[in-house]
């Protein structure tokens, strides 16, 4: 069976969009976990790119419109000025929410610049501790019970036991 040259182009066509359209539905699924430093020393890599930060809420209030959100630190302990912090702001239609300083916390926004520093605009901040424990580590999750069945059982040596 021979298709046309119409029928070919169609389906390459649909071929075409559909792959597009599935790549940028999935890329826009889950931002990419960004640490401070690269941020901090090339912001204009991830200018206009919706990424994820973790850390900590300071500096958190109504009047300054935003948060300074302090680079998490999982190991060793470091001195406040060598701390690496990121400015973030609130998006547009974003829903504010108040958060305590010294919050952890997951903000994901936009990144842009100002003043030749990096800005978060946040538009989703995750400040639960399972939500951010996942967020951080998708691959590991706590064990439930069943998790397990059938792999304490002792085989037997044969059918007929």
């Amino acid at each position: 069976m021979q298709l046309s040259k119409q029928a070919m182009s169609r389906i390459a066509l649909f071929v075409v969009f559909t792959t597009a359209f599935t790549g940028t539905l999935f890329s826009q699924a889950t931002p990419k976990l960004v640490a401070f430093a690269p941020l901090l020393a090339n912001p204009q890599v991830y200018l206009g790119q919706t990424v994820a930060l973790h850390g900590f809420v300071d500096q958190s209030g109504a009047a300054i419109g935003g948060f300074k959100l302090i680079e998490a630190k999982l190991s060793g302990t470091h001195a406040k000025d060598q701390v690496a912090s990121v400015r973030a702001t609130w998006a547009n239609g974003a829903k504010v929410v108040s958060v305590p300083n010294g919050q952890e916390a997951v903000a994901i926004g936009q990144i842009q610049i100002e003043d030749k520093a990096p800005i978060l605009h946040v538009a989703n901040l995750i400040t639960d501790k399972d939500a951010i424990r996942r967020f951080i580590r998708p691959s590991q999750r706590k064990p439930r019970p069943g998790d397990n069945l059938g792999h304490d059982a002792q085989p037997s040596n044969s059918i007929s036991d």
